[in-house]
């Protein structure tokens, strides 16, 4: 049973937990921490890759607006920040990046020795909902495509190319230059505070693959699984403690993480009941009212031949077809779409 929980992704209670982050700026704290090198660390991925996690925000906490930061700028400090694996000291050296929010949408930077990008996505994520972000990023030609709920949000070719991991045994500019940083600047402590802001939410559900897992529109599982792409995987169902598990077993090197209170001695401040996937939809005949992240899982009316249920609508409407003569709308044209012919041949129309 506790296995078949833990692959679930929650705890062996049946609770599924996450990070909650608390503040915008707490100088080393508030935060989790993954190392990346000493050894190296197959969670230091620099080629192509998938970034992908569950999170709910709160707008109040995080600037809003129509500004556009797409292209070669530096503007990752102003905003909410998810991810932070830039090294302090030279831009880029192997290569850098940082997930954050900026105007409220999320933004992927990019540097390696040579050039810098920021990605800019256009889908408000900052609505105190669970929200599904996805990042996939290919080395040939440095093109960059983030996907929210599934959807494809916005892809571009940033021109940074080539190996952007964290270089093994790289010179440390700081305590914190080796690790991946969830939810804050990891040198704050030696930055002006009042120009960076960490992520204030909920946090759950960290993949992070060594490959591109989505090129189109994909609909995203309650729950990431284990597979041979999969370096890092963290439920964060722990619900307790500092340590913070990796479930990575067939790719990764088991990197586990570390979390550092908001307040010292009081690491259960940063744990909090995560989403309850199920039926979202009030018109799904299983639907469940205390569900707030949609599974996919709703069943529907049946609806006749040529028809599906529409959510919107809520209810059945035709199916658009580019193939005519598949009059029962099974995908063939057989002895079915026959016999709807001649079920109504010799009829009238009036």
């Amino acid at each position: 049973m506790a296995i078949t929980l833990l692959l679930l992704g929650m705890n062996a209670s049946g609770q599924n937990y996450a990070v909650q982050f608390r503040s915008s700026v707490n100088t080393e704290k508030d935060r989790v921490l993954i190392p990346l090198d000493a050894p190296p660390k197959a969670i230091d991925v620099g080629g192509d890759f998938t970034i992908e996690f569950k999170m709910k925000a709160d707008s109040s906490f995080f600037s809003s607006g129509t500004t556009d930061y797409m292209g070669p700028d530096i503007p990752v400090f102003f905003g909410g920040i998810i991810l932070h694996r830039l090294a302090l000291g030279q831009l880029g050296d192997y290569g850098d990046y940082v997930v954050t929010i900026l105007s409220g949408r999320i933004a992927f930077f990019v540097a390696n020795e040579n050039a810098f990008y920021t990605v800019h996505g256009q889908t408000p994520v900052v609505d105190y909902l669970w929200h599904d972000v996805a990042i996939t990023r290919s080395a040939d030609n440095g093109e960059v495509a983030i996907f929210v709920d599934g959807e494809l949000d916005v892809q571009i070719i940033t021109g940074v190319t080539g190996d952007i991991s964290y270089r093994d045994d790289r010179e440390a500019f700081s305590p914190y230059d080796p690790f991946l940083v969830i939810g804050a600047e990891k040198h704050d402590s030696l930055l002006d505070q009042a120009a960076i802001s960490s992520f204030v939410g909920l946090f759950d559900e960290l993949r992070i693959s060594n490959g591109v897992r989505y090129n189109s529109t994909y609909q995203p599982t309650a729950f990431f699984s284990d597979d041979t792409t999969t370096v890092a995987l963290y439920h964060f169902d722990e619900g307790a403690g500092t340590i913070i598990n990796d479930g990575a077993l067939l790719a990764g090197t088991n990197t586990q993480g570390t979390l550092v209170p908001d307040v010292d001695g009081l690491p259960a401040l940063n744990w909090a009941p995560s989403y309850i996937p199920g039926c979202t939809d009030a018109f799904g005949a299983n639907y469940n009212a205390t569900a707030d992240y949609d599974d996919a899982s709703c069943l529907y009316p049946q609806c006749g031949a040529g028809t599906v249920w529409n959510r919107l609508l809520s209810q059945c409407v035709a199916v658009e077809s580019n193939c005519p003569s598949d009059l029962n709308g099974d995908g063939l044209v057989n002895t079915g779409d026959l016999g709807v012919f001649l079920s109504g041949f010799g009829g009238s129309c009036n």
